[in-house]
């Protein structure tokens, strides 16, 4: 939002997703109702049952599970990475399209195209996850 402002557009500051908030990495990715909707689905899809934290917090847990090269920390790797994709996009979509569309329909095309993306190394894993958990 700041390179906008600095070009001279104006920028409304609210959240486009959920209207409860000013965009801030924080907010977009964690704290929006749109955001920890997506994260709640995507972490218990994985089998992982904790509330989702904010950036840094993220960051440190996500250093501690990926530490080793196993299928469950690449799965998580492909999580985090499509999230903050889909959601960046997301918000892009409604703010330049005016276009929505829900979580729920989100996380679908998330896990999708985690396993579409899988390696040998996640197959198994992912066999035995729900392909549409929502």
């Amino acid at each position: 939002m700041d390179r906008l402002q600095k070009w001279g557009m104006q920028v409304d500051q609210e959240c486009v997703l959920c209207k409860q908030a000013n965009k801030t990495i924080q907010h977009l990715f964690f704290e929006c109702t749109y955001a920890k909707a997506l994260w709640s689905t995507l972490l218990t899809w994985q089998g992982i049952r904790r509330p989702i934290a904010g950036w840094d917090e993220e960051l440190r847990w996500a250093e501690r599970k990926t530490k080793r090269n196993t299928a469950a920390a690449e799965l998580y790797k492909m999580t985090v990475a499509a999230t903050i994709y889909h959601v960046w996009q997301e918000m892009n979509t409604k703010f330049f399209q005016a276009k929505e569309t829900g979580w729920e329909a989100v996380s679908k095309r998330i896990i999708q195209e985690i396993h579409c993306r899988s390696t040998k190394h996640t197959m198994g894993i992912l066999h035995r996850l729900d392909w549409y958990p929502v």
